[in-house]
């Protein structure tokens, strides 16, 4: 093929037609954007729809997202849950050195996994399996903090 038998005409960002000589031939291109968003689309929809409880805090930690397995498992609306802390899950059962042991290995950048006595809304202790992770920007600063809790 020549080049000169070759043009193309753009119809819409990412859609564009090619004519070789007498046939068109349309192309549809999906942007790197359009598949990085559509990732993202179907990873909020499995944490949104997880049984699991699953939180984010900022770097104080505040919690700044808590999908509706939060709420089935501990009670707090991500409304109410919002702009607290962990601490509105603090069962009373753990000592002060254990949290403070927690936090201190979040804030070495490792992850605190294992089972844990947290408090429901209600008062009511619940044994929960947790993974609780720090998140780090691509040069290691720690941005915020992310939990997955389950009801065991």
């Amino acid at each position: 093929m020549r080049i000169s038998n070759l043009v193309s005409q753009i119809i819409e960002p990412g859609c564009f037609i090619v004519y070789f000589t007498r046939t068109a031939h349309i192309f549809i291109v999906e942007s790197v954007a359009d598949q990085a968003e559509e990732a993202l689309l179907k990873f909020r929809l499995g944490i949104e729809r997880s049984n699991d409880a699953v939180f984010m805090t900022d770097p104080d930690g505040i919690i700044i997202y808590a999908n509706p397995g939060f709420e089935r498992i501990y009670g707090f609306s991500a409304d109410e849950a919002l702009g607290k802390t962990p601490r509105i899950l603090k069962s009373g059962v753990l000592s002060q050195e254990t949290y403070q042991d927690f936090w201190q290995t979040l804030l070495d950048k490792q992850v605190v996994a294992g089972e844990i006595v947290n408090k429901h809304k209600d008062g009511r202790l619940l044994t929960i399996e947790g993974s609780n992770n720090p998140i780090l920007d691509e040069t290691g600063n720690i941005v915020g903090f992310l939990a997955i809790h389950r009801d065991i």
